[in-house]
């Protein structure tokens, strides 16, 4: 059997670990769409037309997902739908890394998109972090970044950098990080007072999804996993990769890398 993942080589080692031996011998694609519409069709096209595939587990974004619903009903193939797992695993090991270094106060940043992950977690960490059960953490700011509004973005980090020095990030796309740490380096909120939580259950760390062979035409800068990082920018000749390799020396990331 072959089997397509549209997402996460880690689901797969998921589905491997929790049943029979027989899925573990079947045959693994893995791509990635970024929840972009576009490219979930050309995903689709290459798994069930090129690859015919026996079954695609499709994103757990509606848009995308749907294309792909279409397009499996035209090629007579098998999609599975599933969600976004649930976020407390993260956010409690989250929390108790804030209790490890005594961090009691966080300003909590996040971008939305039609799934709205990092808009869930931006509430449930509210919740998580300021329990009274457990290590208590002061959420002095939670704001929604509203792309292309710089304005807004500087006031903001500006507010929170008069009252917390640990930021936790949830941010849908990797210009989304790019753009927020260069901001930051510009705000002078980079230095060693500072750190930098970055949210997320793709398992992808500070690396880019996507990009590997553009990557490989371009500037040849990976992680031992393949992944470019963030920092570099795959489409543009931009003159700040630099200025946000710098930043992101202050950032940890926090991902959750099995979904069983």
């Amino acid at each position: 059997m072959r089997l397509s993942f549209p997402f996460d080589l880690t689901l797969a080692d998921a589905l491997c670990q929790s049943s029979e031996m027989a899925i573990c011998l079947a045959r693994f694609f893995v791509n990635y769409t970024e929840c972009d519409a576009d490219e979930a069709v050309v995903v689709a096209v290459d798994f069930m037309k090129k690859k015919n595939v026996d079954v695609v587990i499709a994103p757990p974004c509606p848009i995308p997902a749907k294309m792909m619903a279409h397009l499996a009903t035209f090629y007579k193939k098998t999609v599975l739908g599933w969600v976004v797992p649930d976020s407390s695993p993260l956010l409690n090991c989250v929390l108790q890394l804030f209790a490890t270094f005594n961090w009691d106060r966080v300003a909590i940043f996040y971008t939305t998109n039609e799934i709205r992950y990092c808009e869930g977690i931006a509430e449930d960490a509210t919740v998580i972090l300021s329990s009274l059960s457990s290590y208590y953490v002061n959420v002095v700011l939670k704001t929604e970044w509203i792309r292309g509004n710089d304005e807004h973005l500087a006031l903001m980090m500006l507010r929170a950098k008069r009252s917390a020095r640990i930021i936790l990030l949830c941010l849908e796309t990797v210009q989304d990080k790019r753009d927020f740490m260069r901001k930051a380096s510009e705000l002078n909120m980079v230095s060693d007072e500072f750190v930098y939580v970055l949210l997320g259950i793709w398992g992808f760390g500070l690396g880019q999804i996507g990009a590997q062979e553009k990557n490989d035409q371009a500037k040849g800068i990976a992680f031992s996993n393949g992944l470019p990082p963030l920092w570099v920018d795959i489409d543009n000749n931009s003159t700040v990769d630099n200025v946000v390799k710098e930043a992101t020396k202050r950032m940890l990331a926090k991902v959750l890398y099995n979904y069983s």
